[in-house]
């Protein structure tokens, strides 16, 4: 899982945003119904509550 985390925000991070197109085609990437932010968020509802950090301890 973190692995695949690093590697999204190194897509990220290297995403060349310069023109309107290049924008969209970033949002529907990585932030769209169906992107790669939202898989991430569908793969942590997999991981066991044992091996989640909390934040409230």
């Amino acid at each position: 899982m973190l692995d695949k985390i690093k590697g999204v925000s190194e897509e990220i991070e290297q995403f060349q945003i310069d023109t309107k197109d290049s924008l969209e085609k970033f949002r529907l990437t990585f932030i769209s119904k169906k992107g790669k932010v939202t898989e991430l968020f569908d793969l942590l509802k997999q991981v066991p509550n044992e091996e989640k950090e909390s934040g409230w301890s």
